[in-house]
Order: structure tokens, then sequence, then C-alpha cells
């Protein structure tokens, strides 16, 4: 059983000043879902160096210094748009004591989701008011295996820029003293701003941009849902290094014209199909793919400021099918077609859409801005990339401990819908894809005669 030791409030050990500063959340803060997101670190640490409350508090200390927005305060009043407050509120820091009888699960289950107990992490997915926008829960087990649970208020930061976050924290536990920067206030004053407008004006707007990727919503109640909420559970697929080249070659078939797909466009096609014939849908229906694109990288040619932007830079992209098309077409269409979209998705069209969503009424439209794929529990579905981030370099993610991490989990489930690559971790080949779906759709999915073709089930 997993027991709570101790849990703590951690504030910046550097202020922000003046305290007190507000600063509104962006149209791309507020796209995105709201919720906690997970992230999962499994070390193994002989030294001890997760053990050091003092050192880890000390080091969390610092490195939220850098980071004030972690930090912050995240209010939300009616009529207003959601802003944070620079107060120094600080994040929470949980120890939590395993045992042997809740690791070895894990271990026979190859850390299969299934496998993960969801009290690794410090609290569920859903935000409740006055809580701190980030907290951390580090799980020690007996023989030196640690866990380290992340729960970030995804309204305050994506994926990248946390793992910027993640990565200066380690640096710093790694260290043996730690002095304060004298640029100190430069990155805190970096951090703190949300200017997309001033991100993006050097880049020139696309002429004949169309706005595929939003829409506005006539109100709560449109949701995009086309069914019920229900228990959402998650599987991970294995897809090793000659699964991958068999899959590549399958997806150039009928692609006579020279084109070219990347492994990616093909895994992300394949699972589409895969979840889509798993729903059932009807075959004269619309289906969507979303794919979350990092926009710093797009555009950091022309803007290298974006590299160090903090909070939600994610410029997603989004394609449709009718199911008919998406199930009887060769699978390297519809990669090819993932990978022209992806080819189009160019600064120019990025500073488009930066406009369109700046343009919107704050007090009117901004709060029924959604994508236009249905995020939960409709025909839709959502591809993340995290193969691309370092995970599994010990000089980017160690903490002191001399090792990278031997697994980096999304936890026990995504979202509906939700398709995550991940790096294979060490000892493993390929990639992994973790799926997020509703009982009866992953029942079917886990016998896809197209997906068992190239894939194995993890655990």
């Amino acid at each position: 059983m997993i027991s709570i030791i101790s849990e703590a409030t951690i504030r910046p050990s550097v202020e922000i000043k003046p305290p007190g500063l507000s600063v509104n959340l962006t149209p791309l803060d507020l796209v995105v879902p709201k919720v906690y997101a997970a992230l999962l670190l499994l070390f193994d640490d002989p030294s001890g160096r997760f053990s050091d409350h003092g050192a880890i508090s000390s080091s969390l200390e610092r490195a939220l210094s850098e980071y004030p927005a972690l930090a912050a305060e995240l209010v939300e009043e009616k009529d207003a748009v959601p802003r944070l407050i620079f107060n120094n509120k600080g994040a929470t820091l949980v120890y939590a004591q395993g045992s042997e009888e809740d690791f070895q699960p894990m271990v026979e289950g190859q850390f299969a989701p299934e496998t993960i107990p969801p009290n690794l992490f410090p609290r569920g997915p859903f935000p409740k008011s006055g809580e701190t926008v980030l907290a951390v829960q580090i799980t020690l087990f007996p023989g030196s295996k640690v866990a380290v649970g992340f729960r970030r208020h995804h309204y305050v930061a994506d994926l990248p820029a946390f793992l910027d976050f993640i990565y200066r924290w380690s640096e710093l536990h790694g260290k043996t003293s730690v002095e304060v920067q004298e640029d100190l206030i430069c990155i805190q004053q970096k951090h703190l701003v949300r200017d997309l407008a001033n991100l993006v004006e050097i880049i020139q707007p696309a002429p004949s941009y169309v706005n595929h990727e939003y829409r506005l919503s006539t109100g709560e109640e449109d949701t995009g849902m086309t069914r019920k909420p229900e228990p959402i559970y998650g599987k991970q697929f294995i897809l090793d290094s000659e699964a991958l080249a068999n899959l590549k070659e399958y997806a150039h078939l009928g692609l006579n014209d020279g084109s070219w797909v990347s492994t990616n466009d093909a895994v992300a096609a394949l699972f589409w199909r895969a979840v889509s014939r798993a729903r059932e849908l009807e075959q004269n229906g619309i289906t969507k793919l979303g794919l979350a694109v990092n926009g710093r990288e797009r555009i950091k040619a022309l803007a290298p400021e974006s590299k160090g932007y903090f909070g939600n830079f994610i410029t997603g992209l989004c394609v449709s099918h009718t199911v008919d098309n998406l199930l009887t077409q060769p699978l390297g269409t519809t990669a090819l077609m993932l990978r022209q979209a992806i080819r189009a998705h160019s600064p120019e069209r990025i500073r488009s859409s930066v406009d369109y969503l700046l343009s919107l009424d704050p007090a009117t439209e901004l709060p029924l801005l959604r994508t236009s794929h249905t995020e939960v529990f409709g025909d839709d579905v959502a591809v993340t990339q995290w193969s691309k981030y370092p995970f599994y370099e010990a000089e980017k993610l160690h903490f002191g401990t001399g090792n990278c991490p031997f697994l980096v989990s999304p936890g026990s489930t995504v979202g509906d819908g939700v398709i995550v690559i991940i790096p294979a971790a060490p000892g493993r080949q390929g990639i992994e894809v973790m799926v997020g779906l509703t009982a009866l759709p992953m029942k079917r999915l886990v016998m896809d005669a197209e997906l068992v073709k190239f894939t194995k089930i993890l655990g």
C-alpha cells in the first residue's frame, strides 16, 4: 500500500518583484483541456538523491524561481479571462512510501498502463479551486526504485515548456550547491510574458489562411460528443524496429508518384484507422485527427525568442476524412494527407492562426473557443508525439542519480481517443503508443487485424 509521508507547499527561493503581477491567459492556453496533465518518471536511485527531502525542496525552490508561472495562482472569475497572479503561491510536494507488493506488479506487467497505480500521482486529473497549479509526488520503494509523479495544470504550460522546467530542476538537484544566477531577474521576466502578438509579429501571415483547427461552439452544451461519458482505459502498444520498417513500407505501397511519408505519419494513420474501426463509426460520417505541433519549433528560425516561451504554444493542425474513405483507401493515402498537412503548417500559417485567436472577443467569443476535433467521447482522435523529447538522455534528466529514468509514462490512462507516441524505454526497441478508449472499443482495438500485424500489447 502506498502511504503518504509528508505534504508541503514549496515556494520560490527568489520571489517575483513586484509581487502580485497579474497576466491573462492566452487563447492557446484556454483551448487546451482543463485538466491536470500527468507525467510519471521512474528512476533507479542507489545514491538516495530523491530521499533527501531538504535537498529536493531546496532545488525545487530554486527551479520555481526561474519558472514563476508554476508557483503562481490561477484565478478564474465569471465574465473575465482566467489569469495568473504571481503571488508565489507555490507548488505542492508530496512524499510517499511504497512497498515491494506495490512495485512488483508493475515489473511483472512490464509497466503497462493498467499496472500503474493512480496513487503514484499527488492528485486526480480534474482541477479544484484553491489548488496549486503544480503538484509533485515522490514515492520511494524498497531497493532504490523511485517514482516521480507530476500533475500540472494544462492551462499554465504545455509539455515542451514543462519539460524545460523539469530539465532545469534535474540540473539544479544534480549540483552540490547552487548560487543564484545574476541574470535570474531576466530569466523570470522572460517566463512572465505571454504576448503572442509580439512573438509572431515578425512573421508575415498566410494570404489565404482558412481556420481548420478551431471552432466557436454555440454554447456550453455544444461539446461535439456523440457518446455518453464512460470510464476510459489505457493500453500501450509496442512497435519494434522491424515492425516500424514494415509499417513504413506498407504505407508507401500505392504511393507511385514518389511521395514520401514519415514513420510517425504511418503510425498515426494506422491508429486512426484502428480506433475508428473499434468505435464502429457510421461509414458516411466524418472523423477528424488533431495533431499537436510545437509551434516554437516551427517559427524559431524567424522568431528565435520563441524557444523560451513559457505557456501553451501547441499550434495544432486538424485533418478530416469520411469514415468510409479512411477505412477503404490505402493506409499510405491517409499517411500522405497527414504529411501534406504538416508541411503546410508553416510559420505564416501559425501567424494567421494566432491572429485569428487574438481577434476573438474575450467576453463573448473566447469562452466558446474549441478545437475542431472533439476532445473526448466523439468520433475524433488526438495525436501527440513524445518520441522527440530526450526523456532517456542522462545528461538532460538525471536529478543527480547518474541515470536517466528507466521508464516514462503518461500514467494509467489518457483521454478517450488520445494517442500518445512515446519513445521506447531503455532495453526496448522502436516506439510505444498509448491509447485511451472506453471499454467496448478498447476490446475491439486490441483484436484489430491491421493493428495486430505491426504491434504487440505491452504487459
